[in-house]
């Protein structure tokens, strides 16, 4: 099931050509500016290992601000807060949705040498996906993260 979201999501961003500008975005049927805030973790059952950012240590809380233009994100327990203009919305359907970020003060560069960005593909509403802008068309992303129960969160 991962596997098809994955394949969606990778063909989606394909279809897209990337860039719709943000403001074209409105009135979809997922809404991550709307759906997003909130805490959410690594899944554990597809992330083998992880101890840190999921629902039971320090969950990821997203937030947006600016109207929903700037993504915010810190991990309960942290100082360091993440944040990132909204670069352009893929179109959004029933069953995924998604927007592309370059985080302030980004010092990670590709193979090409470009500060990277990243596409936060919606697989869902209680879950997403990082898809690094040069993996698009590899099938690469990072394992999913989930929306966290209130009775998970540590």
């Amino acid at each position: 099931m991962f596997a098809q979201r994955l394949i969606k999501a990778a063909v989606a961003l394909a279809a897209a050509a990337f860039f719709v500008p943000a403001a074209a975005a409105q009135d979809q049927v997922l809404d991550p500016v709307t759906i997003l805030p909130g805490l959410w973790g690594w899944d554990t059952e597809v992330r083998e290992g992880a101890d840190y950012g999921t629902c039971e240590n320090a969950p990821l809380r997203i937030w947006f601000s600016d109207r929903g233009e700037r993504y915010n994100a810190q991990n309960v327990g942290s100082e360091a807060v993440f944040t990132a203009p909204v670069l352009a919305h893929l179109p959004a359907t029933a069953e995924l949705a998604g927007i592309l970020i370059r985080y302030d003060d980004e010092d990670r560069l590709d193979d090409a040498g470009n500060v990277v960005a990243w596409w936060l593909v919606m697989t869902g509403e209680n879950s997403f996906i990082w898809i690094r802008n040069d993996w698009v068309g590899t099938g690469g992303s990072t394992a999913p993260l989930v929306r966290c129960d209130d009775s998970l969160i540590g």
